[in-house]
């Protein structure tokens, strides 16, 4: 016998917000490092990374490309399994006491056209948060709530429809979001980038262009 995977839910995850933290400065191997921190409560605990994509017909989040995963407690290494039937499911047990966890990984993304859509090269990239995170078991989307923050190359300019909260050096901490907001935000950053306003100026709601290419001109 093996763990259940708790049923979604219309309910908020109780525990909080998950911090999540995504390194996209390593450019020479193309990696999103991740780490993500997790209010949890004792006992057992489901987590999942994403396979159903929004404008996607079938179960295809790139699990194939996600590497290094540890969870870890009060700096303590926590046991986990990954589902012996749904792949994308991790279950672990939270000790007594404990009331967040963090989770690491790396996902690599494609180095050539072969492996995938390139969304990472030496001058731009394309960040999509619901392929850099682990979200819990039993809650729909919209009730489970991120607080994301993403470091950048230097000098990197970076356009999505998350607010930015602050920076700080090359890292945006953007406003915390739901799970599916998250998900519909994806993020066009580049060496080489253009602002260009397209709302009549003194209009309440902003309406701007962000323009990422391989070279200045």
């Amino acid at each position: 016998a093996h763990a259940e995977i708790p049923a979604p839910r219309d309910e908020a995850y109780a525990p909080g917000t998950i911090r999540l933290e995504v390194d996209a400065t390593d450019l020479s191997q193309r990696i999103f490092r991740v780490k993500e921190t997790i209010p949890v409560q004792p006992g057992e605990l489901t987590l999942l990374y994403p396979m159903w994509i929004p404008g996607g017909h079938s179960p295809r989040g790139a699990i194939d490309h996600v590497a290094g995963i540890t969870f870890e407690a009060n700096g303590a290494k926590l046991d986990w399994k990954r589902d012996p039937v749904e792949v994308a499911a991790f279950h672990l047990v939270v000790p007594e006491g404990v009331s967040s966890i963090t989770a690491q990984f790396q996902f690599l993304t494609p180095t050539s056209g072969s492996q995938g859509r390139v969304v990472m090269t030496p001058n731009m990239l394309n960040l999509q948060f619901i392929s850099t995170l682990l979200y819990p078991a039993g809650h729909y989307a919209h009730r489970i709530e991120f607080d994301p923050r993403v470091t950048y190359p230097a000098g990197w300019t970076a356009f999505t429809a998350l607010d930015g909260q602050g920076r700080s050096g090359a890292t945006i901490d953007y406003a915390a979001v739901p799970l599916d907001i998250l998900a519909d935000s994806p993020v066009y950053a580049g060496r080489y980038a253009k602002q260009v306003d397209l709302a009549p100026a003194g209009s309440k709601a902003p309406v701007r262009l962000g323009v990422v290419a391989d070279a200045a001109k």
